[in-house]
């Protein structure tokens, strides 16, 4: 499963379902992570394996900004979510 320690491969096979699923039909995809983790972790990841994927980081203070970008990949960190859960009562696109 996905209950993997620290550098074990969740984010590449994430990043790689992804990428996989995009062939597919999928447009979008938010994820949620540690925000110590989007900052560090995923831009990394994507840089270093040469995805074709962009992405925003959504938070409470662009809402607006990171939707209307329309990237692959909306992160969303779950301390945003723990401090202001409403954020999951707002408006989200169909595509996501």
């Amino acid at each position: 499963g996905l209950w993997l320690g620290c550098g074990l491969g969740k984010t590449i096979v994430t990043l790689e379902a992804i990428s996989v699923l995009r062939d597919y039909g999928l447009k979008r995809a938010a994820i949620v992570a540690p925000a110590r983790v989007i900052a560090t972790a995923w831009p990394k990841e994507i840089k270093q394996w040469g995805l074709d994927l962009s992405w925003q980081w959504l938070t409470t203070h662009n809402w607006d900004e990171a939707i209307a970008a329309k990237p692959d990949i909306l992160f969303i960190g779950c301390e945003d979510l723990a401090l202001k859960p409403s954020v999951l009562n707002r408006n989200w696109p169909n595509d996501y």
